[in-house]
């Protein structure tokens, strides 16, 4: 029997979609093959970083074991390193390195001092009020807008400004775009500080280094031995504005070599006779520190991880009372 005859057109459409398909197949395996790759990296990329997060919770362990070495603490007098700034240490590894900073956590205003409670109930502290308006006022913010910005800051620690405000016809945060509530709970960080309404990016610049949210809220006593000679206007929100920033600079450029055996030495300078001192200043003075904010950043080939938190020095040692697996402002 003789074979039908192929029309040479059928021949090239057939060839076409030959090469079609293969085409086809090709770049499903070059998917297939960039996924497969991805994967790998991905892969890579979580070993990498869990390898990371071991050695940065081995950091935190090192300052633990190492506690009176980091913090540099005198038994005797109870003065600290930290008024010549934060501690710092680093330490090379094979695939990079680890770097350790360690801040005095009380030698700064606690956001969260302004107010005292647990879980939804917080109110206002006044005290640490008018602290802070003095701070503010010490920084060259006037008087109504320090006014403002400590009763945005309560009503955002408080809830204040969410249904209270909202029956009062203010609504500063629904109108943003995007639209948020308040936090309604204490600051985990002083960055939240800029969602506060009236916080600008110039006095958040201007007011950053003095400021911390310390993970406990209610009184927040400030460690007088911790302070630069600079950080007279902490002692002037302290006061209350009860002293004014050329005088607390003098009685902290004075302070002894071995700094103030205590409070009382402080305040009984014979600078500030006949000032208006309230005795919660006195109060919420101390010479020795508790409260301490390690960063901890590990650089492990490529990655990077940071490890960020709080911790209380007790007689147990460095013990964390609050953690972040986030990159430090």
């Amino acid at each position: 029997m003789k074979a039908a005859a192929v029309n040479p057109s059928e021949r090239g459409v057939a060839l076409l979609l030959a090469l079609l398909l293969v085409a086809v197949l090709s770049a499903v395996a070059v998917l297939a093959l960039d996924d497969v790759k991805r994967l790998e990296r991905l892969e890579v990329n979580a070993e990498h970083t869990q390898q990371a997060r071991w050695l940065a919770e081995g950091a935190f362990a090192y300052a633990q074991a190492r506690r009176s070495d980091l913090l540099r603490v005198s038994d005797d007098t109870g003065a600290a390193a930290f008024a010549n700034g934060p501690i710092e240490l680093s330490f090379p590894i094979e695939t990079g390195g680890l770097f350790v900073t360690v801040r005095d956590g009380q030698s700064c205003f606690s956001l969260n001092s302004l107010v005292e409670g647990a879980g939804d109930i917080w109110q206002v502290r006044p005290s640490a009020a008018r602290q802070m308006m003095a701070l503010l006022e010490s920084q060259d913010v006037a008087a109504q807008d320090a006014e403002r910005l400590v009763n945005a800051t309560r009503d955002w620690l408080t809830g204040g400004g969410g249904f209270a405000a909202r029956l009062a016809g203010d609504v500063p945060y629904e109108v943003r775009r995007p639209a948020y509530g308040v936090g309604a709970e204490p600051f985990a960080e002083v960055s939240e500080w800029r969602a506060v309404v009236g916080v600008d990016a110039r006095t958040y610049q201007r007011l950053r280094p003095l400021l911390c949210a310390r993970p406990k809220a209610g009184v927040s006593p400030i460690n007088i031995n911790a302070l630069a000679a600079t950080d007279g206007s902490l002692l002037v929100g302290l006061s209350e504005g009860g002293l004014n920033e050329t005088l607390a600079r003098r009685i902290l450029a004075n302070r002894p070599s071995s700094g103030f055996a205590s409070p009382a030495d402080l305040w009984s300078d014979p600078l500030l006779t006949g000032l208006p001192v309230p005795a919660e200043a006195v109060a919420e003075t101390v010479t020795r520190s508790e409260h301490f904010e390690v960063q901890v950043r590990v650089r492990h080939h490529d990655t990077e991880v940071f490890y960020s938190g709080w911790v209380m020095d007790s007689a147990e040692g460095l013990v964390l009372t609050a953690l972040r697996w986030t990159e430090p402002e």
